[in-house]
């Protein structure tokens, strides 16, 4: 105990660095949904109506990455027990949706 007293305050810098590096790793891969405008809206409308048209709701869909020209994103359907969950990627000129492994 008294080694967490002399030390708390390194304790909590490192913890605090630490859970501030992955926030940045995050905002990274999310980083043109926050700087452009056109991509936020393009994303924006991309998703509405993808979820109109399989029937998802938009609270099921986790952004994993997102670019000019497609977003990757988890599809995780809120289920009772386990939820499974399923990586997409969506392209945003030609509207086309691929799993993950397929290469794109």
């Amino acid at each position: 105990m008294r080694f967490l007293l002399r030390f708390q305050w390194r304790i909590f810098s490192v913890l605090c660095g630490v859970i501030g590096l992955f926030l940045l790793i995050r905002i990274g891969f999310l980083l043109p949904l926050y700087t452009s405008f056109s991509v936020r809206a393009n994303v924006r409308s991309s998703l509405e109506r993808l979820s109109q048209e399989r029937g998802w709701l938009l609270s099921d869909l986790d952004l994993r990455q997102v670019s000019p020209t497609q977003i990757r994103f988890l599809y995780r359907p809120h289920f009772r027990g386990r939820d499974p969950s399923r990586c997409f990627v969506l392209a945003l000129s030609s509207y086309i949706l691929q799993p993950c492994d397929s290469g794109f």
